[in-house]
Parts: structure tokens; sequence; C-alpha cells
């Protein structure tokens, strides 16, 4: 992870190949901290809502920042002067913006930017839809695999009455509670879900284990993901 550095809007891909090369494009938005400003507001306004669904407020924002994550594989061109490798993004690349807002986890905002063989992305900043994270720790870990927030799984003991779980873990304050025999998905309050797991495993005997529902990305490739800090 690298200091934070002035971001230029839209990023670039790191390619050589002139088809995915920002400069090329006839027509690039013109954005810059307006944008950033943007999904700012667009972030904390998505957390604030899922926040309510649990009757809790957002707190303020104490600080920002924002980081890029791409997905860097060397690959094999073939110039007039033979084979060589090179490194390109495989993936939309995504920008990750995160608030420090008092609570157990930073809240989290993702949003891709879709230019994967194109000149650019057309929807590139106004468009985006925001998926909310839940970040444990502001590691290349918690970061690159952040948490889906207010998203939790359950595991049960066997043999376990499922309707009489679905109406305890209902009053404790779950929603959207999914699953069957050993095994639940439900919704909880977000940004704190590592507490929730924690009461979950000591309140209820039926519970195994709780743990938050994490990002899982492909690894096939090398050098891999990659994490910079932009702002």
């Amino acid at each position: 992870m690298t200091d934070g550095t002035n971001l230029p809007w839209p990023f670039p891909w790191l390619t050589p190949n002139p088809v995915t090369d920002v400069a090329s494009a006839r027509s690039v938005p013109s954005v810059g901290m307006e944008a950033t400003q943007l999904f700012n507001t667009s972030v904390l306004e998505a957390a604030e809502a899922l926040s309510r669904k649990f009757g809790k407020n957002l707190p303020s924002a104490i600080s920002a920042e924002l980081y890029l994550i791409q997905a860097l594989s060397e690959v094999t061109t073939r110039p007039m002067s033979g084979a060589e490798i090179n490194t390109a993004v495989i993936y939309p690349p995504e920008f990750l913006f995160t608030f420090d807002v008092g609570l157990e986890h930073l809240v989290g905002g993702s949003i891709i930017w879709e230019a994967l063989g194109k000149f650019g992305d057309a929807d590139f900043p106004w468009k985006k839809p925001v998926t909310l994270r839940s970040i444990r720790e502001k590691t290349y870990r918690g970061l690159v695999y952040p948490g889906v927030a207010g998203s939790i799984m359950i595991g049960l003991v066997d043999d376990v009455d499922f309707s009489q779980v679905r109406q305890e873990l209902s009053d404790f304050g779950l929603q959207d509670l999914d699953g069957s025999g050993t095994f639940v998905t439900a919704a909880c309050t977000p940004f704190e879900e590592a507490s929730v797991c924690r009461k979950l495993e000591s309140d209820f005997g039926y519970v195994k284990y709780a743990e938050m529902n994490k990002i899982v990305r492909v690894n096939d490739f090398s050098p891999g993901w990659s994490l910079t800090r932009l702002v």
C-alpha cells in the first residue's frame, strides 16, 4: 500500500494496449473533486439507509480515505519485435471509499469502473451503484477482502427446531433469516457485525459459530490484487 497520491479522473488503466488507454478516448468525462464528493455522499447515504433498517442512525464521518484495487496479471503481447511480457489490469478497477464513523468497523463503499475492452466507462462516475462493505481493519487483507455490510453466517447444532430459532433470532434483531439444516444467513446491524456474532455465540446455545460474510476474489493469477491509497 502506498502513501496517498492525487487522483486523476478517470484513473488510467495500467496496460500498454491502446484499446484501454484512456488517452486514446475521444470523449472523457471532466470530473475531479466533485466526483469524489459525489461518491462520498452516495456511500454515506447508502450506509445511513442500511443502518436505519435496524433502528440506528449512522454517526458522522471522522475521516475518509480512497483506495484503488486492481487485478494485475503478467500477459504476453506480440508486437512486431516479438513476444514480450507486460503487466495488465485483467478485471475492471475498483474504487473503495472508506469512512471512520466511530463504530466497530469502517464504513466502506465499493464502485466498479467497467472499462474492460472499451475506451472508457461512459457512465463513470455518475451512474455507478455503490456496494457497501464493512471493514474490520485498515490492512491489505482487511481492505481487499472486506465483509459484506450487515451480512452474517450462522452455524447451528444438529436437530435444532428452525422455526424456534427463526423466532428467537428475529427477536434478537436479525432480519432476512434464510437457510436450512445447520446453516443460516441473516442481516444484522451493519458495521458492528463482529460484536453481533460474538453475542450470538455467547447467548444462544444452539449457535456453533457466527461470522461475517466476506468478499472472495479469484486468485489464480500473478502478481495478483494490488491496493493503492489515492486519497
